[in-house]
């Protein structure tokens, strides 16, 4: 049986001129279908991807596509102060 080396498809620091600047990443749960998380692992593995390298790049589509329709394609305002379970009601 042979083995496969999975490459990391991100790397952990970006560089810059002078000096290499780690990433900060924040961790975030979610509740998803089974079947979803399933065939999401499935893929992972013979991708050689990562869950979260996958989960990365379709959030940021999402954001990227919710910006175009709502804001015109700029950025969502950061929140001015940040609170800590659900968001308010409506």
């Amino acid at each position: 049986m042979a083995v496969r080396k999975r490459q990391r498809p991100v790397q952990a620091k970006q560089k810059s001129a002078s000096k290499e600047i780690p990433i900060v990443r924040s961790k975030a749960t979610f509740d998803l279908p089974p079947e979803l998380i399933s065939e999401l692992r499935t893929a992972s593995v013979l991708a050689g991807e990562t869950l979260a390298f996958i989960a990365e790049r379709g959030l940021s589509s999402e954001l990227q596509r919710l910006r175009d329709e709502i804001m015109g394609g700029k950025p969502f305002p950061m929140p001015i102060k940040t609170r800590k379970g659900r968001p308010p009601k409506a």
